[in-house]
């Protein structure tokens, strides 16, 4: 969204879910947020230069992203928003983050 030569977003969504026809049994749902002008505390939460690099010198890039991304996800407080669900998240650098939570009843 927006152009390419300035600030944009690039907005990804795919949905190959298999539903049975009975509308009941239809439980999926899809949440999209995409945040701007958001406070600048707030958005400190999604910048990766804010978090520790690598925590001793066999962590790994992927695993210092891993705990990174994790990390954003708690002090942003949206681990709350889905309790009980498995999610992977993911930090971009230098600012960004994606997160998919699978909820199991």
């Amino acid at each position: 969204l927006g152009p390419v030569t300035s600030d944009h977003w690039f907005v990804f969504v795919a949905d190959h879910t298999k539903r049975q026809a009975d509308e009941d049994n239809d439980t999926d749902r899809v949440l999209n947020i995409m945040m701007f002008d958001i406070d600048e505390d707030v958005a400190q939460k999604f910048y990766y230069d804010q978090y520790t690099p690598k925590l001793h010198a066999d962590e790994t890039d992927e695993e210092a992203t891993r705990r990174i991304s994790t990390e954003q996800t708690k002090q942003a407080g949206i681990d709350a928003l889905v309790p009980g669900a498995t999610i992977d998240p993911r930090a971009f650098e230098p600012c960004g983050y994606s997160m998919n939570a699978v909820l199991f009843h």
